[in-house]
């Protein structure tokens, strides 16, 4: 299941790298356009449209704030404003492959692109029946072995009433 995880994480961490670029350069030309929009205002010559203005200018930059955190960026205050949070990491995309086989389905990540997708439905259906089967048989063996204990459970306890070991 690792090479299958590498597999989506090749396919989508590019795709996913050129969105968080993308949404970076939208927020950092959103707060230059902030920044600049109040310095050369020339509305601002009142205090009751110095607060409407700079509301106003705000608004644009926090909706463009939120998109770029809903898309995976984070906005940190330090050095390397933003930084970049990769969805598809390695562990993350075996959590994702395991949720594709097991049926499960968490949704957190999901693959963007068209050979990602395309990936992913070959590796469900090839995937899925095999790990059903597994699961069969690790059922069978486990049913084999409380079955045997079953089997020998009385001619333990005689055993060990024998030796005392139970009163």
């Amino acid at each position: 299941m690792q090479y299958k995880s590498i597999i989506f994480r090749q396919l989508e961490l590019p795709a996913e790298l050129r969105r968080i670029e993308d949404l970076r350069e939208i927020v950092k030309e959103q707060r230059y356009q902030f920044v600049l929009s109040i310095t050369n205002s020339t509305e601002i010559h009142q205090l009751d449209n110095l607060d409407r203005f700079v509301s106003k200018e705000l608004e644009k930059y926090e909706e463009a704030a939120q998109r770029a955190v809903e898309g995976g960026l984070r906005l940190s205050v330090g050095e390397g404003f933003p930084a970049v949070f990769k969805k598809w990491s390695v562990s993350q995309a075996v959590f994702f492959s395991s949720t594709v086989l097991t049926t499960i389905g968490y949704g957190n990540i999901v693959p963007v692109t068209t050979s990602g997708r395309t990936f992913c439905m070959f590796f469900a259906l090839i995937g899925i029946p095999f790990t059903l089967t597994v699961i069969a048989d690790l059922g069978r063996i486990f049913a084999t072995a409380v079955s045997t204990l079953g089997k020998h459970l009385p001619s333990l306890t005689n055993a060990a009433y024998c030796y005392g070991l139970l009163k």
